[in-house]
């Protein structure tokens, strides 16, 4: 049946006092909240899919210009997407590079987790120390996130919303029982 087949039949039922019928609606109502539930979960684990593209084009570009003759090597920024249940992080970090003593004329990367300061992302002064190369890869890459940031914060609004639908339907499932009926005098 088709969604608005769906709907018209409960509208031609909607006077029908059915104990049966009731009890359908409030299982239909609960399984919709949780099957909503569960797939904004899911769908955050494909947001986080989705803004590890974002990430890898950076990196693309960041090791592109990781040769000594590429200006502005080596980048100072990194950005990192990580996805711990149901904490959806996308943050970047700004990295020194400090000269190893062992005559490798390699270096030791020291990595700092820059904070954000808006609400769904960084602003565009906290690139400042940025090479020239590396400042329109940032921004675009951030837009990115901003956006995954505003998507994971709706999906994150509909799971907790979903999860007080289940509650408040319990609770009126329990008065709905609760109700007596009329009590005639005699």
């Amino acid at each position: 049946m088709n969604f608005e087949g769906l709907i018209e039949a409960w509208q031609a039922k909607m006077r029908t006092n059915d104990t049966n019928l009731v009890n359908q609606a409030f299982a239909n109502s609960r399984d919709f909240a949780k099957h909503t539930h569960d797939m904004c979960r899911v769908d955050q684990v494909r947001l986080a899919y989705i803004a590890n593209r974002a990430a890898d084009h950076f990196w693309t570009h960041n090791q592109a210009h990781r040769t000594t003759v590429s200006d502005g090597y080596p980048g100072h920024y990194g950005c990192r997407v990580r996805l711990a249940a149901p904490k959806f992080e996308l943050s970047w970090y700004y990295n020194q590079f400090k000269k190893k003593n062992d005559g490798s004329g390699k270096h030791n990367v020291i990595s700092h987790y820059l904070p954000k300061e808006g609400r769904y992302g960084y602003f565009a002064n906290r690139f400042r120390k940025a090479h020239d190369w590396e400042l329109p890869i940032i921004l675009d890459t951030e837009y990115a996130f901003s956006l995954c940031r505003r998507i994971n914060h709706n999906l994150t609004t509909i799971r907790r919303k979903t999860l007080m639908n289940i509650r408040l339907l319990e609770s009126l499932e329990r008065h709905l029982g609760e109700l007596e009926g009329p009590r005639h005098e005699q």
